[in-house]
């Protein structure tokens, strides 16, 4: 929210937003090595992300700075496999999947282009953390361990109204 008429001063408020979207990372490595083949996958997968923050600013005029940090949460996908192609018993799937809690904070500029409309430009970085996840080969001749790690750094505009 921006002062109306030319006014200046501190801004207090709080601000929720739910992102919608398809984060995706992954990695596969083969090796070949006495004729058989090793092949390690693992991939990391979000879809949406929720935070809940205060947000403190100072506008001057029609401009406002303003910071922000708070909550978020996010449902984390973690993947991995390991084939080795000499016997099936050596294969490892780890199939992980859980809700985590993280941080968020950033950072944005406003500008009012009436008294109600602002527009506004946002950088926020999240963070969720590290989780470790482990599974052995039916014979348990191989162990697979893996930790996944979710930041992401989030650059939008937007339109804002207020009432």
């Amino acid at each position: 929210m921006l002062l109306r008429g030319g006014e200046s001063g501190l801004l207090l408020g709080f601000e929720s937003d739910l992102d919608i979207y398809d984060i995706t990372g992954e990695r596969t490595n083969v090796v070949t090595s006495g004729g058989t083949t090793y092949t390690s996958s693992q991939s990391l997968d979000t879809n949406w992300m929720w935070s809940l923050r205060p947000r403190i600013g100072y506008a001057s005029g029609p401009f406002m700075a303003y910071a922000t940090g708070g909550i978020a949460w996010t449902t984390v996908k973690y993947k991995a496999s390991f084939t080795d192609s000499s016997t099936a018993a050596n294969n490892i799937l780890i199939d992980h999947s859980k809700s985590k809690t993280g941080y968020v904070v950033g950072g944005g500029l406003a500008y009012a282009l009436s008294p109600n409309i602002s527009l506004k430009g946002e950088y926020l970085f999240q963070n969720y953390g590290k989780e470790h996840a482990t599974a052995a080969s039916t014979n348990g001749f191989y162990t697979l361990s893996g930790e996944e790690y979710l930041k992401s750094h989030l650059f939008r505009a937007g339109l804002d109204y207020s009432f």
